[in-house]
């Protein structure tokens, strides 16, 4: 950087090989908190006989410039053959996925009318309606489930009571007999059970109504997200548009405070609980969206940084080196403090400054090796119905 005519005043040396411990990683590897929440740990790498050791050089298995080169020509030639998605990925997939969600609307909407009578219905539909009902909250259920595992699961008390309140209705729809109540008449016992049935699928169809707007807006966030790799943990209920571009370089889109723009985009509160879970104390929001505005103050143990680049244009060169003296600083200070860079959806503006210190901290070799390392990170390769590059 020294040779592009500007002098970098201000910004300390760093030495050969001082790479971070991210570009050891072999080709699938992800970071993501460790069992403890407050460190990071890598996944299992997948293996791929074409980024092997040997492929990378007998030295170490460390990602090269060639490797990372490689790598992106294939996914945009779309010959990259992409990690079959787990069984149980796919259930939380589908979980979220649009048609599965407008089915649960669907749902909502049928249970409500059959519920408040709004319409005169068949006894016999009726009953069959209901059936169907039962059997596609408790395939929701199931799938969830299935999906979180049992143990996660039930670590949460909604799911404890969502599970057993459809548990409840299901059986209730399979033991009620027609016949029996019209025989009973005016049987008091027998009303009060029909009472407590009505209550408990009101129950179940309010909690249905509450889950299908939540998963509506994480349905909205993954397609606007697209192809970015997200922040996932099944155990703190974390789906953000957020990823570790090192260890302590973070890439993500803007915490959105407003009601409309928190249901497409990184919702602040849920921001906020990530970096006072895992990084408290120790973080810095790198601000390069001024068009929309948040709450500083919520990151409460977290320091916030503004600069003001306009949408759709490159940070200035002074803006730039600016960044590099603050992250410069902020990384000498302690070796567990984190930077997180974020425009407003995480991949132009946010991609140049942390190219910028990727090429700084000398962990890419030139320009086009910190691009590719950053759309590596950034971009989900596992999506392979989508090829655009983040």
């Amino acid at each position: 950087m020294a040779n592009a005519g500007v002098e970098m005043q201000g910004l300390p040396e760093v030495e050969e090989g001082t790479t971070s411990d991210a570009a050891d990683s072999n080709v699938g590897q992800v970071l993501v908190p460790d069992e403890s929440g407050r460190g990071l740990r890598l996944t299992k790498p997948r293996a791929d006989s074409r980024f092997s050791p040997v492929h990378l050089g007998a030295e170490t298995n460390r990602l090269s410039r060639d490797a990372r080169a490689e790598l992106m020509q294939m996914y945009r030639a779309k010959t990259f053959a992409a990690q079959r998605v787990s069984l149980r990925d796919r259930s939380l997939q589908l979980a979220v996925s649009g048609p599965w969600v407008f089915l649960q609307l669907l749902c909502c909407v049928i249970d409500a009318i059959l519920l408040l009578g709004v319409a005169q219905v068949d006894s016999e539909v009726h009953a069959s309606a209901v059936i169907l009902l039962s059997l596609v909250y408790s395939m929701d259920v199931i799938i969830r489930i299935y999906g979180f595992t049992v143990c996660v699961f039930f670590s949460k008390a909604r799911n404890v009571f969502d599970a057993l309140v459809v548990s409840i209705t299901t059986l209730g729809v399979i033991i009620y007999d027609p016949e029996m109540v019209r025989e009973s008449g005016n049987n008091l016992a027998i009303l009060r059970v029909l009472r407590l049935g009505r209550l408990t699928r009101l129950i179940r169809l309010a909690m249905a109504l509450t889950k299908s707007c939540h998963r509506l807006r994480s349905c909205m966030r993954h397609t606007t997200g697209e192809n970015k790799r997200r922040f996932l943990s099944l155990q703190h209920d974390f789906d953000l548009d957020l990823v570790y571009i090192t260890p302590r370089l973070i890439g993500m889109s803007v915490p959105a405070a407003d009601c409309l723009t928190r249901s497409y985009r990184n919702p602040l509160p849920e921001v906020v609980r990530f970096f006072e879970m895992f990084h408290e104390s120790c973080y810095l929001i790198v601000n390069v969206c001024p068009e929309i505005k948040y709450s500083h103050v919520a990151f409460r143990t977290g320091k916030v940084e503004c600069f003001d680049v306009p949408d759709h244009h490159p940070a200035s060169l002074v803006d730039t080196l600016s960044f590099l003296r603050l992250a410069a600083g902020w990384f000498e200070r302690s070796g567990s403090h984190v930077i997180a860079v974020h425009c407003r959806g995480g991949k132009g503006r946010t991609g140049l400054l942390c190219c910028a210190w990727l090429l700084y901290s000398r962990e890419a070799e030139d320009a086009q090796d910190a691009l590719n390392f950053f759309a590596l990170r950034r971009t989900n390769l596992e999506q392979s119905s989508v090829s655009k590059v983040q």
